[in-house]
């Protein structure tokens, strides 16, 4: 719980996986009309939806909330 205390981006919502590798979309990645993103890892391209610029990470750590099953 001691990295809510720290200075990191806090993202809501789900963060983006790679379907092959499973690497996460990051500050880094290149994302085409806010729908394709080539994994900077194994290069797989996957269909994201991102609908503004506030939805990219922005850092190099941030810290997805997310919501306990009801």
């Amino acid at each position: 719980m001691d990295c809510l205390n720290s200075k990191t981006e806090i993202a809501t919502g789900d963060a983006e996986f790679c379907k092959d590798c499973q690497g996460v979309l990051n500050y880094k990645s290149n994302v085409i009309d806010n729908q394709l993103w080539k994994c900077e890892f194994c290069n797989n391209e996957n269909k994201v939806c991102i609908m503004d610029e506030e939805e990219k990470p922005k850092t190099e750590a941030v810290s997805y909330l997310i919501e306990a099953a009801a």
